[in-house]
């Protein structure tokens, strides 16, 4: 079952880019005319550290991405969650290494054994108190979900490894519960 991931939509994504960067400049350029095969939209979720424990259903849908390569450029625009009625926005452009380990996850991801005798769907979970980011994805119909890690400064994970949550989550909580403490200190001194 090939892995779910929204429809990659250049109707939508033109306009926006427009209103942020001009559609002359490289990074524009990759994202709306990169091949079908090379480009890739998720929905993206957060979730805050005092969440952590309550697993990654807890997480906030905070906008979607856009993710593209062409020439070896890999581009990414972030687009902003609308509150009812209103319309997204574009709210950053990257390029780089970064994005590039990203996108490069992605083929990984779908050729895992799980992926391909199941529906899955992919989406993107950031942990910002850890600096991490991975794919979710998500069993649909059901709970065994997989995290990959693509973007993190904590050696305890591997990346573009599939993991389950518990496992995840023990591998983020030291530095999870280092960087609570010293927020809880910090606010305290605020008051």
């Amino acid at each position: 079952m090939p892995l779910t991931l929204p429809t990659y939509d250049l109707a939508q994504l033109t306009p926006l880019l427009g209103a942020f960067i001009s559609p002359n400049d490289v990074r524009a350029r990759v994202l709306l005319t990169a091949p079908a095969g090379d480009r890739y939209k998720q929905q993206v979720f957060t979730l805050g550290l005092e969440n952590l424990g309550q697993g990654a259903a807890a997480a906030t849908p905070v906008g979607s991405r856009y993710l593209a390569m062409l020439n070896g450029l890999a581009v990414a625009a972030d687009l902003t969650e609308p509150a009812a009625g209103a319309a997204s926005k574009v709210a950053s452009i990257s390029s780089g290494p970064q994005i590039r380990q990203a996108i490069d996850a992605i083929p990984v991801i779908q050729r895992l054994p799980d992926v391909q005798n199941a529906a899955y769907e992919l989406v993107t979970l950031q942990i910002p108190g850890v600096l991490t980011e991975c794919y979710w994805v998500k069993l649909i119909n059901g709970t065994d979900h997989l995290f990959v890690p693509y973007l993190s400064l904590n050696k305890q994970l591997r990346l573009r490894e599939p993991i389950t949550w518990p496992a995840f989550l023990q591998a983020i909580q030291p530095v999870a519960q280092k960087n609570l403490a010293f927020y809880a200190t910090d606010m305290a001194r605020v008051k």
